[in-house]
């Protein structure tokens, strides 16, 4: 079975999929405000949320793959606890690089925006959660842990089913040295 076909028949059974960079340095800070739970993905910056399944036989794998090739790994640093509302989220370094890589995913695939077009500009983040129902400093406690320095080398796709999330495959970055 090709690379593509067997990519193709993993994601059998996802109800939706998304293109992702793990953080697995943020574990400390994201566990303080108690995720991520069980079957959820774990810290991540995301890239494309959702995804269409149907981009992803052999042409739409080989468009990612050269995509993110053409994109260098690069360093960031979380450096704050920010808002959107009453849900908390930490701030990336980069905040650029993030986006030319959702900007590269959404020239290849325009039908299908961000987060579903609902919101009208792009910002990186770790997702916390809610704090509105803490009565302690959470927020404090997550900026006790920070900076958090980590590097992008890959986006992963991540596919969802009933019992949660699972890794499915990785697009590389290039590499910043020959």
């Amino acid at each position: 079975m090709s690379p593509a076909l067997s990519l193709w028949y993993r994601l059998r059974g996802f109800r939706d999929v998304a293109l992702v960079v793990l953080v697995p340095q943020a574990a400390q800070a994201v566990s303080i405000v108690g995720g991520p739970s069980k079957g959820d993905l774990p810290p991540h910056v995301t890239i494309a949320y959702p995804f269409p399944l149907e981009a992803m036989g052999d042409a739409g794998t080989a468009m990612l793959d050269q995509v993110f090739g053409l994109h260098a790994e690069f360093d960031f640093t979380l450096h704050s606890v920010q808002r959107f509302g009453t849900v908390a989220y930490l701030a990336p370094s980069a905040e650029q690089r993030f986006a030319a890589l959702v900007t590269a995913v959404q020239e290849r695939f325009p039908g299908h925006p961000l987060y579903g077009g609902a919101f009208d500009t792009y910002i990186p983040h770790v997702a916390l959660g809610d704090l509105s129902h803490f009565s302690i400093d959470v927020e404090g406690a997550v900026q006790q842990t920070l900076p958090i320095r980590a590097c992008v080398a890959a986006v992963e796709l991540w596919g969802r089913r009933r019992t949660g999330w699972a890794s499915v495959r990785r697009f590389s970055l290039a590499p910043r040295c020959p």
